[in-house]
């Protein structure tokens, strides 16, 4: 049985978008005029209606736009300092290595395109370098500036041989002010009372020495025993002594012992 505008619909095909297949139109087309075969006559209003449809084909896909949300962002406008994760995939796509950077970042600021680059570590650093290098500068050329207006080098030269002699002159009337309050200053009776202190100490020094010594109540044989070699010198030498008095006894009984063992493992019978 053949359906009334079927030819409608194949004539229809390659006025479709080609975003749209071709085969899903053509079974909602068939199911749509299977069920309601009295809609024949108002096939032709749809042809008509879909026929101004290859002016969208022309437009771009709504998926592809970078506007929207479900598709992922572009290699050219991610950032490549910084690792990105893909929203399809759920991959992660990594960031340029650091050495990289920094090898951009110094090309950069060479060519004066530094503000162009986005933001990244390195990229970071190097403007937080520049505008701290711009700091020093700046201070400087205000010191050099104050400098020229209040007499230049020579003022700080003259300035600080000042102070420094002022200081010398401090020290040296402290250094006379110790010596003038010194030793020689003191009453006499308090002269003459530390020196004998100081005399009455070293002789009680000496008596404490003298009756107990520093090795007081100490064995001398458990201080001052010496190394375990140096100990047993004489042990060993005298042993040596008595080995080598009857060393000869010694080798004739070695050398009698290994003959019986030689006779002892010697056949019986001749052949």
């Amino acid at each position: 049985m053949m359906i009334k505008g079927a030819p409608v619909l194949r004539s229809t095909v390659g006025l479709l978008p080609p975003s749209l297949p071709a085969r899903r139109c053509l079974s909602s087309s068939s199911s749509k005029y299977a069920t309601s075969p009295a809609s024949s006559s108002t096939s032709k209003p749809a042809v008509e209606a879909a026929a101004p449809e290859p002016a969208a084909a022309s437009k771009p896909n709504s998926s592809t736009e970078p506007g929207s949300s479900s598709t992922p962002t572009r290699a050219s406008q991610r950032n490549p300092f910084y690792p990105y994760k893909n929203p399809n995939t759920g991959r992660w796509i990594p960031a340029l290595p650091l050495r990289r950077q920094a090898q951009l970042a110094k090309a950069a600021q060479r060519a004066g395109m530094l503000d162009q680059l986005p933001p990244g570590p390195k990229v970071d650093q190097l403007r937080a370098r520049i505008q701290r290098n711009a700091l020093d500068k700046d201070r400087e050329g205000r010191l050099a500036a104050f400098k020229a207006s209040n007499g230049g080098q020579h003022m700080w030269t003259a300035l600080m041989d000042e102070v420094r002699a002022g200081a010398k002159q401090e020290q040296a009337g402290d250094d006379s002010a110790s010596a003038s309050s010194g030793w020689d200053h003191y009453p006499t009776r308090m002269r003459l009372l530390n020196e004998a202190d100081k005399k009455a100490a070293t002789s009680l020094a000496r008596e404490q020495f003298v009756k107990r010594g520093p090795y007081s109540g100490r064995n001398p044989r458990t201080m001052f025993k010496g190394h375990k070699p140096e100990r047993d010198y004489e042990r060993k030498m005298k042993n040596r002594q008595e080995r080598m008095a009857v060393m000869d006894e010694t080798v004739k009984e070695w050398r009698t012992a290994k003959a019986e063992s030689k006779k002892k493992l010697q056949p019986t019978l001749p052949f």
